[in-house]
Order: structure tokens, then sequence, then C-alpha cells
């Protein structure tokens, strides 16, 4: 695997890009970036070569994104944060890893590739923007898949503050947060699957009055699998899982914590439901800790064997 390293200087930058495509097509292509004008430079030399799969290795930081992030990458693409200097080890966390859009909208995609579309990202916090858009495959195969990701204070505006969307194979969340949204739009989390499994899986989302998390299978039958999850509301609204699919759907939930569900034209089983608040110790400053003085009745309720597997943490 051939590693490079971006700098932050402009003209090195434009030297050593070109010298890319020389790379053989044999392996993935990896960029360390540590700083945000080198992130952003992988990002969009992402969008135009696609001889192989791009990794981009996040180092531990805050970036700060100078504009709206619209990216649609030729190849696979991974984002993975929480790398140490240079890129020498890893912590994953997405604590240590946040990339703050300053009130910017980004729009992340892979629609092509072979064998599928890919678009995996792994320990980063997204925070401060408007809308995120995240989809792979578009009209062929195509996965996305999220683990240790968070999303804060996102404003969508009139439209979702986060739609997640991909193509006949697989939309996987995993050890996923999401809390402080908002959006005029009924559906404030959109998990779209034109065909895909849905695996959900240790996700916490903290939604306010009145919004809700999406379900759509865009006519295409489709599969959700919903497990050791919570879907809370912190201020005492009632949002739930919601969706009106057509496509001969199941939704299944297992030993989830949910205000509840509204869902039509599919098949839904609901397994060891909790329905009792989670009891987080400070969801108001981003605290989503489970209490255990009272203990929170979701603590040891966890399914032990679930769809994907189960996460290393």
């Amino acid at each position: 695997m051939k590693t490079l390293a971006l700098h932050p200087i402009t003209k090195t930058l434009a030297l050593i890009l070109p010298a890319l495509f020389a790379a053989s097509s044999a392996h993935a292509l990896t960029f360390c970036v540590n700083n945000v004008a080198t992130l952003e430079s992988a990002l969009s030399f992402s969008t135009t070569f696609s001889a192989e799969p791009i990794t981009i290795k996040i180092v531990q930081g805050t970036y700060l994104a100078s504009s709206i992030w619209n990216y649609e990458f030729a190849p696979q693409t991974t984002i993975q944060g929480g790398y140490t200097a240079q890129c020498a080890s890893r912590s994953v966390n997405p604590i240590n890893t946040i990339i703050n859009l300053q009130s910017h909208k980004m729009f992340l995609a892979q629609d092509s590739a072979s064998p599928e579309a890919l678009l995996d990202i792994e320990g980063v916090t997204f925070t401060n923007g408007g809308s995120i858009r995240l989809r792979a495959g578009s009209g062929s195969d195509g996965s996305v898949k999220l683990s240790k990701v968070t999303f804060s204070h996102l404003a969508g505006g009139d439209e979702p503050a986060i739609n997640v969307a991909a193509d006949s194979n697989t939309l996987s969340l995993q050890n996923v947060l999401v809390h402080h949204l908002s959006s005029s739009e009924g559906c404030i989390f959109y998990v779209v699957s034109e065909g895909a499994q849905v695996v959900i899986n240790h996700m916490t989302a903290d939604l306010p009055i009145g919004s809700d998390l999406c379900l759509s299978d865009q006519s295409a039958q489709a599969r959700f699998d919903i497990s050791n999850s919570i879907l809370w509301n912190s201020d005492g609204g009632n949002s739930s899982f919601w969706g009106a699919l057509q496509g001969s759907s199941s939704v299944n939930f297992v030993n989830s914590q949910l205000r509840g569900f509204n869902i039509t034209g599919a098949a839904v089983s609901n397994i060891n439901p909790i329905n009792a608040a989670p009891g987080w110790i400070s969801p108001a400053n981003g605290n989503y800790r489970l209490s255990a003085n009272p203990i929170s009745p979701a603590i040891n309720s966890g399914e032990i064997v679930v769809l994907g597997g189960l996460p290393a943490t």
C-alpha cells in the first residue's frame, strides 16, 4: 500500500499530485492528512482519480471546513479518523477527530465502482453544519458504512439534517451518535435503502420534538434491522421511527429503546422492547453515557448476537 502525506503548501501539493497517477493500480492509495487544506485536497483528488480505492487517514484534531463540502468520489473511498502524527498509530474515537463544518452543508457520494460503490467512514465527528447527505450507488450496487461516527449540532433548514442512502447492498450504522439536530422537516434523519439491507446497531439518537428518524425503501424490497439502539427525546418529545414503505420490506427491532414507531407497508417485529427513559447522564452537554445511579434500564439489556456482528466497543 502506497501512503502519501499531503503537505500544506499549495505549490508542493501541486507537484506531488500528478505523480499519483504513476502509482501501481494493484494497491489502494492512502493519504495521511493533518490540516484542513490537505484534507480538502485529498477529498478533491478522490473525485477524479479512479484507478484504485482511496483511504484518507485523518490525524487527530479539529478541522474547520472552508466551504461547502460537495464531493462525488470516483473510486471506493474510506475516511478514517483517530490517527497520531504521521499516521503512526490510531485510537478510534470520534471525540478526537472533529470536522467542524462551520454552518456549511456536506454532500459525499460514491456512485459506481467495482465490485460495488463504497463510502466507508469511521471514527469522525461531524458538527456545527447544515444538512449532511451521504450516498453510495446510483443505479448500481453500493454500500455505506458508518462506524463510531457522531453527528451533532446540524441545522437542516427545509431539508432533513441527515440523509444516508445506499443502493442494493448494505447500509450499516454502528456505534453512531446523533444529537442536537434541527430542521423544519418532520423527517430530520432519513435512512434510504434502494434495496440495500440496513443494519443499525448500537445507535443513540436524541431527536427534537416532532422530528422522526425516517425509513425509506424507494419501492424496492428492503430489510431494516435495528438492534441495541436508543431513539429517545431528552426534551420530552415523542419522536419515533417512521416509514411509509412500499416494497414488501421488513423492519425488525431487537432489544431497542424507542419512544415508538409508525411504520406502514412493511412487516414489523419488535423483540424485547424497552419502553422507559434511557437515563442519559447529561444530554444538554452531549454526554449520552448511561446513568449507573439510578441505573439506566438500558444497561446490560442488549442482544448478544446481532446482524453485522458486535462492534469492538
